[in-house]
């Protein structure tokens, strides 16, 4: 058993035991890192087609400019998300 101090100067004590901590460790956590991965892809491809569209209407190189920075922003979401699934299964890219 492991003693730690908390801010308040309260002796915490913890239990290095993790079988004991009444928790599984699934793939529930992986499930939910995917979905909020498709839903920051989802914001971000519709962000950077407002961008899209408000830099040319506005004739504005500065929102062009950031909707590159915004693909960029979402590729990289996307070889993360990628990166997620094919960990789940490895034999089967997709």
């Amino acid at each position: 058993m492991e003693k730690s101090l908390e801010s308040n100067g309260h002796v915490h004590q913890h239990n290095d035991n993790h079988d004991e901590h009444g928790h599984a460790h699934g793939m529930g956590h992986v499930h939910v890192a995917q979905d909020k991965l498709k839903k920051a892809i989802f914001l971000g491809i519709l962000v950077l087609i407002a961008e899209v569209i408000g830099g040319f209407l506005a004739n504005s190189l500065a929102l062009l400019s950031d909707a590159g920075h915004m693909l960029t922003d979402v590729a990289s979401l996307i070889v993360a998300w990628l990166a997620i699934r094919m960990s789940l299964n490895p034999l089967h890219l997709l």
